[in-house]
């Protein structure tokens, strides 16, 4: 009977992300209609109740493709008062220069608004967040403007 509970307590922990600077900066620094861009950044929508615009999963179309992004914006902009893409420098520099190309590519102007240092929501690991301010492609005008 004892082996039970005491095996049921080993097995269970905590799996809720920790909060993080990136949050902190989010709801210091935008409002409550900013949409945030990422990879897999749910926990900013749980802490800060933003809106997010992510991509996690296999079949999921991706943030970082800059005309997807466009389209999006362009279709459902009109809902957002500004816009920020997230690209932690986990992703190796060519790749994220690759990325804001794209989004420049496809009509977005992505501009760099601050590096934030923080860690994974498991806080094993620490990295840089480095946060973007997304520009045009809003429809018929441009947010923040």
């Amino acid at each position: 009977l004892l082996l039970g509970p005491t095996v049921a307590a080993m097995m269970s922990h905590d799996v809720t992300p920790q909060r993080t600077a990136v949050e902190n900066w989010i709801e210091a620094n935008t409002s409550p209609d900013t949409l945030i861009i990422g990879h897999r950044i749910w926990p900013v929508r749980f802490y800060t109740g933003r809106p997010v615009l992510q991509s996690g999963q296999v079949a999921d179309p991706s943030v970082y493709d800059g005309s997807r992004v466009a389209a999006f914006l362009h279709r459902f902009g009109a809902h957002f008062d500004d816009a920020y893409l997230l690209l932690p420098d986990l992703i190796p520099a060519r790749q994220r220069r690759e990325i804001i190309a794209g989004y420049r590519q496809a009509g977005l102007a992505p501009q760099p608004v601050a590096d934030i240092p923080t860690r994974t929501y498991d806080g094993a690991r620490e990295f840089i967040m480095q946060v973007y301010r997304v520009r045009g492609g809003f429809g018929n005008a441009t947010p923040g403007e």
